[in-house]
C-alpha cells in the first residue's frame, strides 16, 4: 500500500459533469500523512461577461421579509416594480368641476416631478381646442384628505403643459386614489382630452 500524493487528490485532474461544480481539493503537502480539505468556490455574478457556477452568498437577515431574490449580479435585491403608465380620453365637452378619471391604487407608484423624468415623456391632446387656456387639476386622495399634486394645461392650439405641484415627484401609497378634475368655469369648446403618464411602481 502506499501513501496518497498531492498528484493523486489534484482536482485538476477530472471536469465537473455537464452544468456541475467541481468540489477543490486542498492539502497540507504533509509527509507520510496528508490532510485534506474540501470546498466549493463562491458564486460570481455577471457583471458583462458571464458569471461562475458555486455557492450563492447567504441572505442577509430581514432580506425575505423585505421580498428580496438573488439577481444575475450575484446580489439580493428587491425587484424592481417596473414603468406604472397611466393614461385615458374622455370625449364630449366637460361641465364644471367635472370628475374627468379616477383611479385607485393597488401598488406604491411615484411619478416624477413635472411628469417627466426625461425619458417617459407625459403627452397628450384633445379633439376640440379651448377658446382659452383649459385646465384639469390633479389631486391625490389619501387617509379621506384631499391635496392638489399637479395640473395639466391645455393651450388655445390643444398642446398640453404637465406640472406637479413644488416641481417634486408625487408618490402613491396602497389604496391612494389619484383624481383628474375639470376646472370650476367650463371652456365651451374644449373636448375630447386624452393624456397619458408614466409613473415607477414598486
Amino acid at each position: 500500500m502506499r501513501l496518497a500524493t498531492k498528484v493523486d487528490f489534484d482536482h485538476t485532474a477530472f471536469s465537473p459533469p455537464s452544468g456541475g461544480v467541481m468540489a477543490k481539493q486542498q492539502n497540507d503537502g504533509g509527509s507520510p500523512t496528508v490532510k485534506m480539505g474540501f470546498g466549493v468556490d463562491k458564486m460570481t455574478g455577471d457583471s458583462g461577461s458571464g458569471g461562475e457556477a458555486g455557492v450563492v452568498p447567504a441572505p442577509a437577515a430581514g432580506d425575505a421579509a423585505a421580498g428580496k431574490y438573488l439577481k444575475a449580479d450575484g446580489t439580493w435585491a428587491v425587484l424592481d416594480g417596473g414603468g406604472f403608465p397611466w393614461g385615458f380620453y374622455v370625449p364630449g365637452a366637460y361641465s364644471a368641476n367635472q370628475l374627468i378619471a379616477a383611479y385607485r391604487f393597488t401598488r406604491p407608484v411615484t411619478f416624477p416631478a413635472d411628469w417627466s423624468d426625461g425619458t417617459h415623456l407625459p403627452n397628450g391632446g384633445c379633439t376640440g381646442n379651448p377658446t382659452a387656456t383649459a385646465t384639469w387639476t390633479i389631486k391625490k386622495v389619501s387617509g379621506g384628505v384631499t391635496t392638489t399634486v399637479g395640473t395639466w394645461t391645455w393651450s388655445t392650439s390643444g398642446v398640453p403643459t404637465f406640472a406637479t405641484a413644488g416641481g417634486t415627484s408625487q408618490s402613491f401609497a396602497i389604496g391612494d386614489e389619484i383624481q383628474v378634475v375639470n376646472q370650476a368655469t367650463p371652456d365651451a369648446t374644449f373636448a375630447g382630452g386624452r393624456a397619458t403618464v408614466q409613473g415607477a411602481g414598486s
